[in-house]
């Protein structure tokens, strides 16, 4: 069975992996939905180049992604895959979208368990902070910092 070319790019180390390649990947502006961000990355802002970072930067904390299940059906393709962020198991649902072109122009992405999703917060934040404005993970109601993630200590 072949995998998806999504699969087999992000099973590799993401964070040196040929750029070019990935580009080729995806759609001009490419989104991408994290739960971790109030608005998805990418698009007309930053587009290819932020997805890449943001994805790296992730896997850079979870571990390569060990792939469970890979599901397609036209142009979605849907995989399951567990990692780990400081030792305890994450696990994530990848949603991709693809045009007619067969480049991916939407990605989203859901995690559990919830106290380990505040673990990778507090493990990528000072590089969102970096690369992102400030509304994507604050806005006049809300704050991803004032979520009531459980402290490292108190997980299990």
């Amino acid at each position: 069975m072949s995998h998806h070319p999504f699969r087999v790019f992000t099973e590799r180390d993401t964070s040196t992996a040929d750029l070019e390649k990935m580009a080729a990947l995806f759609a001009p502006e490419v989104v991408f939905h994290s739960p971790l961000l109030l608005m998805p990355v990418g698009g007309p802002v930053g587009g290819k180049a932020a997805v890449h970072r943001i994805l790296a930067e992730a896997f850079s904390h979870t571990g390569l992604p060990q792939y469970t299940l890979e599901l397609t059906n036209n142009q979605q393709t849907v995989f399951l895959w567990d990692g780990a962020v400081n030792g305890y198991l994450i696990q994530g649902v990848i949603v991709i979208l693809e045009d007619a072109e067969g480049r991916i122009y939407d990605i989203s992405s859901l995690m559990r368990p919830y106290p380990v999703l505040g673990l990778l917060w507090e493990a990528m934040r000072e590089v969102v902070y970096s690369m992102m404005p400030k509304g994507y993970w604050e806005s006049a109601t809300l704050s991803v910092d004032a979520l009531p993630f459980p402290k490292s200590s108190f997980i299990f």
